[in-house]
C-alpha cells in the first residue's frame, strides 16, 4: 500500500437497523489528489430478535456492532497500514442524543449499550 503523504487512508463503518434485522459494514476510504478508492473489508449483521423491539433499540445494537467492528478493523491492520482517521456513521439521532446526553435517566439495557460503544469508540468519531 502506498505511504506516501499525499495519500491517505480512513475506516469508515456504517451501521443501520430495521425491524428484521441490524447490521454494519467497515470500508477503506483512501484518496489521493484527484480521485477516490473505496473496499469493504468487513461487515457483520444479525436477525433481529422474534419479539417486537423498538428500532431505536435495534439501532443501538447496531451501533455496538458498529463500534466493534471498526475497533477489530483498526487492530487487524494497525501494523500494515496507517489510517489518518476513523468513523462510525449512526443512522439515527436518538441514538446520537443519549450517547452526547449521558446524563438521562436511561435504562439498564440503554446505558450498558452506550457503555459498550464508548469503549470501542469515542463520540468524535
Amino acid at each position: 500500500m502506498n505511504r506516501n503523504r499525499e495519500f491517505q487512508l480512513h475506516i469508515v463503518c456504517f451501521c443501520h437497523a430495521s425491524e428484521e434485522a441490524f447490521a454494519a459494514v467497515a470500508y477503506v476510504r483512501g484518496h489521493a489528489r484527484r480521485s477516490l478508492s473505496f473496499s469493504i473489508i468487513a461487515g457483520k449483521g444479525k436477525v433481529a430478535r422474534a419479539k417486537r423491539i423498538p428500532i431505536p433499540r435495534l439501532e443501538l445494537d447496531a451501533a455496538v456492532e458498529g463500534a466493534k467492528l471498526k475497533a477489530y478493523v483498526e487492530k487487524a491492520f494497525e501494523q500494515e497500514l496507517n489510517f489518518a482517521s476513523s468513523f462510525l456513521w449512526i443512522d439515527l439521532r436518538t441514538v446520537m442524543c443519549w450517547l452526547t446526553l449521558r446524563t438521562g435517566r436511561f435504562s439498564q439495557y440503554v446505558t450498558n449499550r452506550l457503555n459498550l460503544i464508548l469503549d470501542y469508540s469515542t463520540l468524535n468519531q
